[in-house]
């Protein structure tokens, strides 16, 4: 007796499980989707534990050096701050270090990673030629510019430690978070087509709380600018290899661009 050839069963498995158009799309839960890294470094790490415990140390490690004068000045405590931070979440990094690679790349490929994180230098380089030329210009000392004056050694040694720690607390974390939670309030109030939206509000809270965790942050048109990137990017591409380059550019170029003027030029 002859029988049909069956077909492959993995063809229409493809068939059936592929979403036919955007309602199906929208159905799909965002932990299903490219959220799933996040979520599980998160969850697999305890991060949730790990960052207020860091936070709790540096601020214990604080008070003593108040008490014994060892960190009596400001940037002296930025700077324990940012590698305490550094230190305590490499360990816990390493520690899952597999998982943490599936956060680089997201839906970009090696090239999209350095284009979008090398990107924001297109804006702060000519920013930063033009400032010194309106200095010759007006004959204005540019380290008296208000928005340049912050730069001081151990602000920059602080400003180059930053971003693995920044990154992993709002970006990883507190954007996972925040995305994961306004997204199933999305669903209960409106269903899935909501959920995108309402995970995209939980986005900006943590752009916003960036952006308080800098002193001048909403003083700053650079800070504004870098909160809305980096936030961009972990939302739309879900690359955090991208929000890592972009930071460690933006503050290597701000920090050489500082120690220049402060050492080199119009003094």
């Amino acid at each position: 007796m002859h029988l049909p050839f069956p077909k492959p069963a993995s063809r229409n498995m493809g068939k059936n499980t592929e979403p036919k158009n955007q309602d199906e799309v929208a159905n799909i839960p965002l932990s299903d989707c490219a959220e799933r890294p996040f979520i599980d470094f998160v969850n697999k790490t305890r991060l949730d534990i790990a960052v207020p415990v860091i936070f709790v140390a540096v601020f214990v490690l604080f008070a003593i050096g108040r008490v014994t004068h060892l960190l009596s000045a400001k940037s002296s405590f930025e700077v324990a701050y940012e590698l305490v931070f550094v230190v305590g979440l490499s360990l816990v990094i390493f520690r899952h270090r597999s998982l943490f690679v599936g956060l680089l790349y997201g839906d970009l490929n090696p090239r999209g990673i350095w284009q979008y994180g090398l990107a924001p230098l297109a804006v702060v380089v000519p920013i930063l030629l033009l400032s010194v030329l309106i200095a010759f210009v007006t004959h204005t000392p540019i380290h008296s510019f208000e928005s340049l004056s912050i730069y001081r050694r151990r602000e920059i040694v602080a400003g180059f430690l930053a971003p693995l720690g920044e990154e992993i607390v709002f970006r990883v974390w507190l954007q996972t978070r925040f995305q994961q939670g306004f997204g199933k309030m999305g669903e209960i109030f409106g269903g899935a087509r909501l959920r995108p939206w309402f995970s995209a509000v939980g986005a900006f809270l943590c752009a916003a709380l960036f952006l308080a965790n800098h002193a001048n942050g909403f003083s700053q048109w650079g800070i504004y600018a870098l909160a809305a990137w980096l936030t961009w990017l972990r939302f739309r591409h879900h690359s955090l290899g991208a929000a890592l380059i972009s930071h460690f550019a933006w503050n290597g170029t701000l920090g050489l661009f500082g120690i220049l003027v402060l050492t080199h030029v119009l003094k």
